[in-house]
């Protein structure tokens, strides 16, 4: 059992398998493919966009072939020689900041363009009403949301992660479509301050417990 453990932790550590994997499938990755989005990213994040165009087209199969390799390859390389993080992107609705060194700003565009999640938070948010955004991540919910309330409605934001609490704050400011509130803390039943453990892999999974945060590298 001890030696499962730690060859779980070793593949988990290199990067070979991660909770965030299933964000290189092809139905997530389409839309950097397409030249309006992908003429918006640095240099790196272009040319991974133009292989996932070309794999997507070449291999069958709902993963897209080597995308997830290639991805944290180039993350590498722009962790050790670029400290710019964060990239304003312009969708059809609104323009966000995010941050290109996360994994998950590749769920974000999904999110925000295919229209499915604007469909479901309409059904329940009207004109002024107020949306809390628990857990916000890179803030596409937020944005969304800020469409459903209005001008006279109010969206609270509420992230632990500096770099992602700060980009929110930056991309409601822009759309300045409703009232807000960015709140970098996270939530729970007392007071207190915690290590915040945040895979690299994969964000979404951050956490105060390593059995909950994934077994790979952290920030």
């Amino acid at each position: 059992m001890r030696r499962k453990s730690w060859l779980r932790r070793s593949v988990y550590w290199l990067g070979i398998r991660s909770r965030g994997r299933w964000i290189f499938r092809k139905p997530i990755l389409e839309w950097i493919t397409e030249p309006c989005y992908r003429e918006q990213l640095p240099l790196l994040y272009r040319l991974f966009a133009s292989y996932c165009r070309i794999a997507i087209g070449l291999f069958r199969g709902k993963r897209v072939f080597g995308a997830e390799i290639l991805f944290r390859s180039l993350l590498i390389f722009q962790r050790a020689f670029s400290s710019q993080t964060c990239r304003r992107l312009e969708f059809p609705d609104f323009g966000m900041y995010l941050d290109l060194h996360d994994p998950r700003f590749l769920v974000v565009g999904n999110e925000v363009i295919g229209g499915e999640i604007e469909k479901v938070l309409s059904h329940f948010l009207q004109k002024g009403d107020t949306f809390v955004d628990v857990g916000a991540n890179q803030g596409a919910y937020s944005m969304i949301a800020s469409k459903c309330v209005g001008g006279s409605g109010l969206v609270v934001s509420i992230e632990p992660q500096p770099r992602f609490a700060s980009n929110i704050g930056k991309s409601l400011a822009l759309g300045k479509r409703c009232r807000f509130e960015v709140h970098q803390m996270a939530v729970g039943d007392s007071d207190s301050t915690v290590d915040l453990i945040i895979p690299r892999s994969y964000s979404g999974t951050a956490g105060v417990y390593p059995e909950h945060s994934g077994l790979g590298r952290h920030t």
